[in-house]
Formats: C-alpha cells, structure tokens, sequence
C-alpha cells in the first residue's frame, strides 16, 4: 500500500500554542478523506501543516514517502509538496483575468511559455469553463470562482489536493456538480483528496474514509459505507 500521506506523534499548533494531541494517521495514495469536526478544532490548521504553510509543534509528516516536516523544521518548501490547495472563497487574485491566474502558475511550474495557452485550454475544459480566459475574477459566479480555484490547484500538477470548505459559498445544485467534478478527476488523475468539512452528509456519497477531530485527539480513521445511490462520474 502506497501512502499519500504519514504522520508520526504530531502536534498541531496555532501560533506558539499546541491544539492537538500528538496523532498518528496514515492516508493511501488515491482515497477520498473527510475531515470532520466543530469549528475551532483544527481541521483548517491541519491542512495547512501538511501544507507547509505552518509548521507542526512535533512530530513528523511524510508525504508519499518524502519526509517533509520533523518538529518546527520543515524540510520541503510548499511548492516542491506535490499539492494543489482549494480555499472556501476560492481565494482568487482580484487584480487578474482567468488567464494570467492560471498562467501565474504554469509558469512558476516551470513550463514552457509556448505550452502555456493549451494547457490553460485544458484546465478550463476540465472544469467546464471553456472560453472563459478573458473574464476577470471579480465578475466570476460564486460557483465559477470555485471552478476556476480548482483549475488553479489542478495547474501546480498534484497528487493530492486539499479541499478546505470548498463547498461553503455554493447552493445545493452548485454544490453537488462541484462534488461531481472532484469525484471524476479524482478517478482520472489518480488524486489523493483531503476534504475538510462541517457537513459530513455532503460528499458522503463520495468519499471513502471519515477522520474526526475534537478536543485536540484525533480519532482513528472510520471507512464510510457506500450508499445505496452511488455518485455518477460525470
């Protein structure tokens, strides 16, 4: 079994503050994960330490088998983490068009500025906002935003992405092509998914496996059984 994701006695932390209990938790390579619990309990501050936008009190992270925080020392910078991260308000520089967000990243990628426009090309279709280069982010839908934060977080090429209230903004129909749409790229580039949430009945359906945290201690993860609609992957 590949591991997407190992940790090791770590200890989340908050400033100079620790708010968990030191835990152990594996993830294999290609699951969908919900990470539930009350508000204030960790669950952001937990993707952003594997991240490595925080670093943990203690412990260790290894992330498909490359060690990359040991205590406070990060090892490996976020860039170089194999990880798109995916924010609750899509988190969308309001100073740029769809097409220099993308291509901002592309290029930080280190691709070829000639491969740039189909590959932004591809993105868009993947999210099924074709044409849509040209419009700026601040005319976007809430929906749209989200889709194009997606396409973002898809263009940093990862194995894993970090899903953080993505679903928070959107209304019920929203919601659930979103969901969708993660549930077939997840399929087609073999992606690892770490879905924070409040509301675990809404990827449900999805997702394979639940880890709850609360009052510091995180439980050990708990498989989800199917249910008895299964989510189509289109």
């Amino acid at each position: 079994m590949s591991l997407a994701l190992e940790t090791k006695g770590l200890v989340l932390q908050a400033g100079q503050q620790a708010i968990s209990d030191p835990f152990d938790l594996q993830v294999p390579e290609g699951q969908h994960v919900l990470v539930l619990g009350p508000s204030g309990c960790g669950k952001s501050t937990l993707l952003r330490t594997i991240a490595g936008l925080q670093p943990p009190r203690k412990g260790t992270l290894e992330l498909f088998g490359q060690l990359t925080d040991d205590g406070p020392q990060r090892l490996v910078q976020p860039h170089l983490r194999n990880l798109g991260f995916l924010f609750q308000d899509g988190a969308l520089w309001p100073q740029w068009n769809v097409e220099k967000t993308l291509s901002f990243v592309l290029k930080h990628r280190g691709m070829a500025k000639s491969a740039i426009p189909a590959e932004i090309a591809r993105l868009l279709e993947w999210v099924e906002l074709e044409g849509f280069e040209k419009r700026s982010t601040t005319t976007l839908s809430g929906g749209e935003a989200q889709r194009v934060a997606l396409a973002r977080a898809l263009a940093c090429k990862p194995r894993m992405l970090l899903l953080d209230e993505p679903l928070g903004p959107l209304d019920f129909e929203l919601r659930q092509g979103l969901l969708k749409r993660l549930h077939r790229l997840r399929n087609e580039l073999g992606l690892t998914l770490l879905h924070v949430t409040h509301d675990p009945q809404e990827a449900r359906a999805y997702a394979d496996v639940e880890i709850r945290l609360n009052h510091g201690r995180l439980r050990d993860p708990k498989p989800i059984q199917p249910t008895q609609t299964e989510p189509q992957g289109n």
